[in-house]
Parts: C-alpha cells; sequence; structure tokens
C-alpha cells in the first residue's frame, strides 16, 4: 500500500470567479505559470487534478559567496526546488473545491483562488470545539499566535511560548488586533493529529491516505462554518484578501472621485510627518501647482485642471499618481502613492470597508456602530482652544496658544530615561488646572495614532515614573526660569506621586472638519486607538478629553448635552456630538 502523507497543507477555494460557476481545474491555477497536468488513474470518493511545475535546478544560494574565500568548489551537487498542487473536488451538497499544495505549489494558484482566513476558522473550532471540557488543562493548547495590529504603524507579530498555553496568555487585545493564524494542539488528536496550524490554509500533521483526503476535506468544511462564540470578535474586522473583491471597491473609489461624489474619503501622508518640516505639497502629474493642505477636493481639482479626471484608472490611484511633499528649500521630504493616501468608510454590496493607507478591510455593521457610540462619549474640552488659521503650522498654533494665560508651551521639549531609546514628550500644552493638552494636525490615520499613543505614554510614566516625574521636573523648572513664568514645575513631583484624577489628558485636533462630528471625521483604526487609550487612561485615573480645533474658521461644537460622572472641580458640562447615522 502506498505511502501517506505525515503532514498536509490545504487550502479552500472558490466555488465561483466573478459571479461565473468554476468549469475546470484549471480555472484555479495562475495562467502566467508553466504546469504539466495529470489526471488520476483510479476511481476515488472525489474528482482531482495534480499540476506539476518544471523543478527549478541550479547550484545552491550560498555556494557562490564562498569561492570568495574556496575558489571553485567541486563536487558539490545542484539543488532541486519540485512544486505542485492537487486541486480536489468534492461532491457533497454542492461541489466544493480544495487544494493541497507541495514544495512552492502556493505560487501556482491563482491569487484570488481560495478563502482568506478559512485555516484559521478550522484551527479555532479544531483547538477549542464547542464540546470542550472544563478542566484548565483543556484549555491550554495553543503553541503560536500571529496578529497584525494597525495604529501609528503596521505592527505584525508572532508570539510563541514554550509550553503548550491557553489563549488570554498571548495578551491579544481583541479591540485592535486582527487574528490572522494559530498554531495549537487540537482537542481531539486520534481525529486531527498532534498539531494544527491556521492561516489561510490548514497545516495538518497527522497521516493522511490518498483516498481519505474526501473525509478530510469534508471535516474541515464541517468545522469552518461557525466559531466559539468567545472567539466572535474576529469577524468584527478583518482584511480584504480577496482580489476581485478588492478590485471592485478600487474601481468604486475611481468612480466616486470621477463623479466628484467622494463621500468620507480623506487625502493626507499615510506616514507620521513632521508638519513643520513641510511647506507644500505637489500631485506627480501636476508638477509646479504648489498647495499647502493636500485633500480629494483638491486631487480633483488638478485632475480637472490637467484634463486627467474623465480617464482616471486604478492603477493610476495605485502606482502612477502620487502625493509629493516638499520643504521650504523645495527639497523632497515625502512620496506616496495617492491610494496609500486615502482612508475612509466605503459601502458596497450591502457591506461596510475601510480603506486605510493601502489596504481594505471589512466591518461587522453593528461594530461599527458600538465604536462610534463609544467615541462620541468621550468628555469634549471645555477649556480655550481657539482656531487654527489655515496657514498655521502645528508648531505655530502651538506658540499661539501658549500665549493664552495659564498655558504653558512644552511642545519638542522632552524627556530622556535610563530605560528608554526614545525621548518622551510630556505634552504640547501645560495649563494651570492641570490639562496636558496633545496637539495634532490632520485626520490621517498614523498621525492620530501617534497622537494617542503620546497621550498614554506619557500619562503612564507621569503616573509610575519617579525618574519621569524628577527629569519633567527639571526640564520645566529650567523653562519657567528662562520664560519668567512660574507655578507649573510643582506638578511634577519627585518625591512622591501624584493623583490621576487631578489631571486632564487632552486630545485635540486640528483640521477642517466639515461640521463633521468626531466619531464621522476620524478614521477607522484611529478610533480604535483612541477608544483603547481612553480605556487606559481612565483605568489609571485620569481624565480624558478631545478638542475639534477648525483649521478654516471657527471652532466646531456640535449640539446636545454630555452627561458626566466625577470630573476635576471647575469643569463644567459640555455639549455633546449628534450621533452619526450608520
Amino acid at each position: 500500500m502506498p505511502e501517506p502523507f505525515t503532514s498536509l497543507t490545504l487550502y479552500r477555494l472558490h466555488d465561483r470567479f466573478d459571479g461565473h460557476p468554476i468549469r475546470k481545474f484549471e480555472d484555479f491555477i495562475d495562467p502566467e505559470k508553466t504546469t504539466t497536468a495529470h489526471d488520476l488513474k483510479a476511481n476515488f470518493d472525489f474528482q482531482a487534478r495534480l499540476f506539476v511545475a518544471p523543478p527549478e535546478i541550479g547550484p545552491p544560494a550560498w555556494l557562490e559567496p564562498l569561492k570568495a574565500g574556496f575558489g571553485e568548489l567541486r563536487g558539490i551537487p545542484d539543488s532541486v526546488d519540485n512544486t505542485a498542487v492537487l486541486i480536489i473536488k468534492i461532491n457533497s451538497q454542492k461541489s466544493i473545491y480544495f487544494a493541497a499544495t507541495f514544495g512552492f505549489g502556493r505560487f501556482l494558484l491563482r491569487s484570488d483562488s481560495f478563502q482568506r482566513n478559512y485555516g484559521l476558522r478550522v484551527a479555532i473550532n479544531v483547538i477549542y470545539p464547542k464540546n470542550k471540557g472544563n478542566d484548565q488543562s483543556d484549555f491550554e493548547r495553543i503553541r503560536s499566535v500571529d496578529s497584525k495590529t494597525v495604529a501609528s504603524s503596521v505592527l505584525r507579530t508572532r508570539r510563541q511560548v514554550d509550553r503548550k498555553s491557553d489563549f488570554e496568555s498571548f495578551e491579544i487585545d481583541t479591540q485592535r488586533d486582527l487574528l490572522s493564524g494559530l498554531t495549537g494542539k487540537p482537542f481531539d488528536t486520534t481525529v486531527w493529529g498532534t498539531r494544527i496550524d491556521g492561516s489561510d490554509a490548514v497545516h495538518l500533521h497527522r497521516s493522511v491516505h490518498f483516498n481519505q483526503l474526501h473525509n478530510v476535506c469534508l471535516q474541515l468544511e464541517k468545522n469552518s462554518r461557525t466559531i466559539p462564540g468567545e472567539f466572535s470578535w474576529i469577524d468584527n474586522i478583518f482584511p480584504v484578501r480577496d482580489s476581485s473583491i478588492i478590485d471592485k471597491l478600487k474601481q468604486q473609489i475611481v468612480d466616486m472621485i470621477k463623479s466628484g461624489d467622494t463621500g468620507n474619503l480623506e487625502l493626507a501622508p499615510p506616514a507620521l510627518v513632521e508638519w513643520g518640516d513641510i511647506d507644500h505639497f505637489e500631485f506627480s502629474f501636476d508638477s509646479g501647482h504648489v498647495f499647502a493642505d493636500p485633500s480629494v477636493e483638491e486631487y480633483v481639482t488638478r485632475l480637472t485642471a490637467k484634463s486627467k479626471l474623465d480617464s482616471l484608472t486604478p492603477r493610476q490611484l495605485t502606482s502612477g499618481h502620487r502625493l509629493l511633499a516638499f520643504n521650504a528649500n523645495g527639497n523632497q521630504v515625502g512620496r506616496w502613492t495617492i491610494f496609500q493616501s486615502l482612508t475612509g468608510e466605503i459601502e458596497h454590496q450591502s457591506h461596510s470597508y475601510i480603506l486605510s493607507e493601502g489596504e481594505f478591510f471589512e466591518v461587522k455593521p453593528n461594530y461599527m456602530d458600538e465604536l462610534d457610540d463609544t467615541i462620541e462619549k468621550l468628555e469634549v474640552f471645555s477649556g480655550n482652544l481657539p482656531a487654527s488659521k489655515p496657514s498655521w503650522s502645528e508648531d505655530h498654533y502651538n506658540k499661539e496658544v501658549a500665549k493664552i494665560k495659564g498655558n504653558f508651551l512644552l511642545d519638542k521639549m522632552t524627556v530622556r530615561l535610563t530605560s528608554r531609546t526614545t525621548p518622551i514628550e510630556i505634552c504640547d500644552i501645560l495649563t494651570s488646572a492641570k490639562n496636558l493638552i496633545h496637539i495634532k494636525r490632520k485626520l490621517n490615520s498614523s498621525s492620530l495614532s501617534h497622537l494617542f499613543s503620546q497621550g498614554l505614554v506619557s500619562a503612564d510614566l507621569f503616573l509610575m515614573s519617579e525618574e519621569f516625574r524628577k527629569r519633567a521636573y527639571q526640564r520645566i523648572a529650567e523653562l519657567e526660569k528662562s520664560r519668567g513664568q512660574s507655578g507649573f514645575s510643582k506638578f511634577f513631583p519627585s518625591n512622591k506621586g501624584i493623583s490621576a484624577s487631578t489631571f486632564t489628558v487632552v486630545y485635540a485636533i486640528i483640521a477642517n472638519w466639515k461640521n463633521k462630528t468626531l466619531s464621522a471625521a476620524l478614521p477607522f483604526f484611529s478610533k480604535i486607538n483612541l477608544r483603547r487609550c481612553a480605556q487606559e487612561l481612565r483605568r489609571m485615573g485620569y481624565h480624558v478629553a478631545y478638542s475639534q480645533i477648525s483649521a478654516a474658521g471657527q471652532a466646531t461644537q456640535a449640539p446636545g448635552t454630555l452627561k458626566l460622572g466625577k470630573r476635576p472641580p471647575g469643569r463644567a458640562a459640555v455639549p455633546l456630538p449628534t450621533r452619526r447615522k450608520a
């Protein structure tokens, strides 16, 4: 009897392409790849076809560099890479397709041919089935977890443990982390083997004979349909990997731009930038025309002026047209594609999608409503933060606010600690009413996520680190003496702790708000990071508030009344933005 597979990697393939049913096995293979097809030689419970790529034969990659030290090395055989993919058709209530990949067989498949996160769902069900026991050891089954966090930068992590642990040991933040992979011990090892890995594919570590592929595929399908309730959060938001949907969403954005009905699309640098270093922007297709602030409206205007609007294509968004940033000397200090620079929420076929820095995400509707409700319950800062003039940089605005009595400028006045590689900015404006005000210009996701994180890190150190308070005291005392101001360094005692409840961390954002509420204007991932930071700050005992600072006219205030709990003395109730309709 032929030997079984000792491990197996399986992808669940799509049932249809572009709305049309699958006609032949070749539909799943990348047409640019050269393969030889092989048909089954016997009857099985399933249909299948094997596609084998020509072997790649050549000297090992490490051989050439060694010649510098050893000269010609003879007698070392060429390495051989073999690649194949087996397409399996299972006839159940309907025809379903799987791909078993060997070598680099994954790359023989069309990029849009398989279901994303399918293996993750299977692994969750296999590791934590609904009929699992209640003994604590039954939950210690996870070896590693892959996740992605979208904040000021995209952080991809793999967390591993030296022995099997429960899921909570990996400290995944279910509110903002996107789960992408899971490795663990199946609850029933007699059926699934000793280990299972799930991401897009399912990787089984068990003996499987060829004639068992039918039953294995049906087992996978059965365990992919629903997931345990404690993991339901993974469906709140997930990256869109289906290239056919991505293409349709890109085209929808192009159509929105062409029509001028850009909805809530925003255009801004997708990376964290020093706005004080940027003098002006240009578009790559319109060299010589400069503007102070990028926007979708500016993009549409320049496309129209150059007679390029009607011919706009998705490819121009993703690789042709770029946003360029220049300093006062005319040197280019930033360059991004327009697609990378766009953010916003898009409705497509009754589903909600988020475009953020070049990637689409699908969002469960009630999750979006819950997030917006949380954002709109934040306290609105009632202190004096006037509107900014459109021509003012962030630095200029901070200096103007510092002229108001009771305010102290700390912008760029950082503190260094022995335990950290990067300096810490205390805040931009410190007030005599114990407000730690952090100010950022523009509504792009990277800058805002940095703003929220900066406020959280500074407040945490202020509360927990005697070294931070001591160095901050010294820094502020020096500034007080040089500026002829006083009364601010006393807030940072080095010989005792502080009472967090007497301080408010204020997030102030300078933008053209277009009469939008905070929840309607913030990019999606900025909302997630703001909610997390606000929750952490409140847990420490701080009060948290925000301010929408207008960059074009009067400061934004929306109607409504906010019901507040305990707040520091002298802080009155303030308006609450009107709920944005879903």
